[in-house]
């Protein structure tokens, strides 16, 4: 007899083990973030229209944590927000009083979630009784009502297109009238192409004179030179021939 209770009391201990075994890897998948180390922060808001007890919460994008309570606020006064989550956050994550909140969409028509963005100076660090204060949200009424108006602006925009007539007319005789102009003025360029084409050469025979009459002067220039130093011996010898043609006359 004892050796029996001894082997139910090992056999019932083994499967209150087993089953507390089971439910923790239940729970751990059903929840992952159950052994993960976080805290809570609390975000106040004017609607929690859309969100759950285990909506996600991110942070730049990235999973951080999840809604763990929705609770409404007694007693507020006009313009106050009047509802208030618990956000539960990994313990790695380090918020600032500056950091905005607001509910995000996932997709058109997903579900929501909790998005918190760094704020711009990010200088002093949220403590532990302090509040987020959220970006009001656009809920689904407002949403819907912002489509239908746009909608109707579209309708309304579609009607005028179909009434407004334009006559074409005037605009293809134009067409014509510039089409004939073009025309006109082809042989009017060809023209001046041709007598762009005579400029130039004759800009190019100007060049080879200029070319020339610069060769000239140089030559001009060098004889002047040569003047210039022989010019008093050539007067000498012009007055020695003329003295001895005069001397050679008498004799």
């Amino acid at each position: 007899m004892e050796r029996s209770g001894s082997l139910a009391w090992k056999t019932g201990l083994f499967v209150i083990l087993g089953l507390v075994f089971v439910t923790i890897i239940l729970l751990t998948i059903r929840n992952p973030r159950l052994l993960q180390e976080g805290y809570e922060v609390q975000v106040r808001l004017d609607s929690a229209n859309g969100l759950l007890i285990g909506t996600p919460v991110k942070f730049s994008g990235v999973d951080v944590g999840e809604v763990r309570m929705i609770d409404i606020l007694p007693g507020t006064k006009a313009g106050e927000p009047t509802i208030e989550l618990t956000l539960w956050v990994i313990q790695e994550l380090q918020l600032y009083q500056d950091d905005q909140v607001l509910i995000g969409l996932l997709g058109i028509l997903g579900e929501k979630y909790i998005e918190i963005l760094p704020g711009p100076n990010r200088d002093q660090v949220l403590q532990p009784n302090e509040v987020l204060i959220a970006t009001k949200p656009v809920t689904e009424a407002q949403m819907t009502h912002q489509l239908s108006e746009t909608l109707d602006e579209f309708k309304e925009a579609l009607v005028m297109v179909n009434e407004f007539e334009i006559d074409l007319q005037p605009w293809l005789a134009l067409k014509d009238q510039v089409e004939a102009s073009l025309q006109q003025a082809t042989p009017l360029i060809s023209e001046l192409e041709a007598t762009t084409d005579k400029a130039e050469a004759l800009m190019q025979q100007w060049q080879t004179v200029g070319e020339e009459a610069v060769v000239f002067m140089n030559q001009a220039e060098g004889l002047i030179e040569d003047v210039k130093q022989w010019g008093p011996f050539a007067v000498i010898g012009f007055g020695v021939l003329m003295g001895l043609l005069v001397v050679g006359s008498f004799v």
